[in-house]
């Protein structure tokens, strides 16, 4: 284990499972989902040809059921599962929060900005409207709210990270039992999926009911 803290292997995974992603969205995404590129760019939906496609994308995809953006996500969610305990040994609960927020914000606040500046130059190019209002640009620049506030997605890709903001919270709030090492930590994830369940079932009878009422 290095001095910082970090195991060796868990960081060639993270390289493994960027690729990954970067497979995933250049080289799946760009070429599969033109209209899904076209929402998010805010721009004209390019047409696509089949010869056009280039002969190396159908051998990164020669096995359907494997998805390359599933894999290199839930690569970066067992990496962070292995090595927050190490972390929760060594910080309180408030120190742990305060030192992944002073890790995470400031890189994502200037991506998100880059971001938001590409879409305006392609919404100006394109002579469209921006698409999004400034309450969604501010829910956005909060990352882990945006689902609570009910608002749309705007880059696609910050859903991942919204997942990993309340993972930390759980986390902090279980500290505790991560420094006792007790095994009473893995009945929070059943606990939380059953309260989900509950939750989308309430749901979904109050959205029929109003439904039927109206």
């Amino acid at each position: 284990m290095q001095g910082n803290s970090r195991i060796d292997f868990a960081n060639t995974l993270r390289g493994f499972a960027a690729l990954a992603v970067v497979i995933s969205h250049h080289y799946g995404v760009f070429w599969s989902s033109r209209a899904a590129v076209a929402y998010i760019t805010n721009s004209p939906a390019l047409p696509l040809e089949t010869h056009a496609i280039p002969g190396y994308i159908s051998w990164l995809h020669i096995f359907p059921i494997f998805n390359w953006g599933a894999y290199g996500v839930a690569l970066f969610f067992i990496i962070s599962g292995f090595v927050i305990p190490f972390s929760l040994q060594k910080m309180s609960c408030v120190g742990f929060l305060i030192n992944r927020i002073l890790r995470i914000m400031p890189t994502y606040f200037v991506g998100f900005s880059v971001t938001l500046l590409a879409l305006l130059i392609s919404s100006q190019y394109f002579s469209r409207e921006y698409p999004f209002s400034i309450r969604e640009v501010l829910i956005h620049y909060i990352p882990g709210i945006r689902d609570i506030m009910w608002s749309r997605g705007i880059d696609g890709i910050v859903w991942t990270l919204e997942i990993e903001m309340k993972f930390y919270l759980v986390c902090a709030l279980l500290i505790v039992l991560f420094r006792k090492q007790s095994l009473k930590v893995f009945f929070a994830p059943v606990a939380l999926f059953l309260l989900a369940l509950y939750v989308r079932s309430r749901t979904i009878a109050l959205i029929r009911d109003v439904v039927h009422y109206s």
